[in-house]
């Protein structure tokens, strides 16, 4: 293989076991948006599911279907927009969606689909929901004119992963509390990964989120035995020692010096590879840190071999372009292991271990 995913069941069953733990026995919805962060959402929805979770949460009817024509016959709801000529689908494969806005109310009514719908509360993210001195009114109305089933309420934290942001994450606590206090649906939910890890005992909702979590990553200060699930590899495909200093890659970026030894890696950013790499992130091989150099190409990338292991290396040889590491080497392009994971493509196997 050129390039792939290594998705460890072990590591994924014990960060389930860890929310589990700290969960205060609430029902778990497993986010599975995104193709389940890039870990494979058809193959972790079966693990999920094979370890209790019931209801998974996605961000398309498309990701709803893909998941119902592979054998999941749990709950799934759609967190984001639906259109109008998806309803059909929604009907056909019993999927949820969530209600987020008078005209979503509008168009439910115009095409009489009652659905099943959680309704969503912007109570701070600024996204999709009502406002909260909206919500009143459309709860009552969808519930007076029964144009849906209303199985649920919800809201999104935007901070609850910032330590100086209690304050704000608190307010929204607040007013999704106040809201809903005396609304009797199945579900009501606000924490995501890092709300349930700072938050969960100050909300009486009865459904967590988590997503990042489950995939061995903690965005909050808290110590957490969450262990990484993913470990993105490649392997050297061309090695040479620099004759004389010449450029590597694209644009002239990165002159090699004579002596240093440069090793091909048969992946790109066509694999996920970000770009932004480019002379300055790095890789592990032989467990050792070598330099990325040059330009990040769109099937292959450069790497300095260190000196303490150029007699090792050799054609062949596995290269972890991130593993643990994940979040430095996100801050080191200034995102987050979020947008790693899901930039991983098709390409890129995943072999489950």
């Amino acid at each position: 293989m050129r390039a792939w995913a290594e998705i460890n069941i072990k590591n994924l069953e014990h960060n389930i076991n860890i929310i589990k733990n700290i969960s205060n026995n609430h029902d778990i919805l497993g986010i599975l948006k995104a193709d389940a962060y890039g870990h494979g959402a058809i193959e972790i929805s079966k693990i999920l599911k094979k370890n209790g979770i019931k209801i998974f949460g996605v961000a398309s009817v498309d990701e709803a279907i893909e998941l119902r024509k592979n054998g999941i016959k749990d709950d799934i709801l759609i967190l984001g927009c639906v259109l109008s000529d998806e309803y059909d689908d929604i009907i056909k494969y019993n999927i949820i969606i969530t209600v987020a806005s008078f005209e979503n109310i509008k168009n439910i009514e115009k095409y009489k689909i009652y659905p099943r719908i959680h309704i969503a509360i912007d109570t701070g993210m600024g996204r999709r929901g009502f406002f909260s001195e909206e919500f009143l009114k459309a709860y009552n109305y969808i519930k007076n004119n029964k144009i849906a089933k209303i199985e649920g309420i919800y809201s999104h934290f935007s901070v609850a992963d910032v330590e100086e942001e209690k304050k704000y994450t608190i307010n929204q606590l607040r007013e999704f509390e106040k809201l809903t206090h005396n609304i009797e649906v199945k579900y009501k939910h606000i924490s995501n990964s890092a709300g349930i890890i700072n938050y969960l005992d100050k909300t009486n909702s009865n459904l967590i989120r988590p997503g990042i979590a489950l995939y061995g990553i903690n965005t909050t200060k808290k110590e957490l035995d969450l262990r990484n699930v993913l470990k993105f590899k490649s392997r050297i495909v061309h090695l040479k020692k620099i004759d004389k200093p010449r450029y590597i890659s694209y644009m002239k970026k990165y002159l090699a010096k004579e002596g240093e030894v440069i090793a091909t890696i048969s992946a790109g950013y066509a694999d996920g590879v970000k770009r932004a790499f480019s002379n300055k992130g790095y890789v592990k091989i032989h467990n050792v840190k070598c330099k990325i150099v040059g330009l990040v190409c769109m099937d292959q990338f450069m790497v300095s071999i260190d000196s303490s292991i150029v007699d090792k290396v050799k054609l062949g040889d596995e290269v972890i372009i991130y593993d643990e590491n994940i979040s430095e080497l996100a801050s080191m392009i200034d995102t987050i292991p979020y947008e790693l994971l899901t930039s991983l493509t098709k390409r890129v196997k995943r072999v489950y271990l």
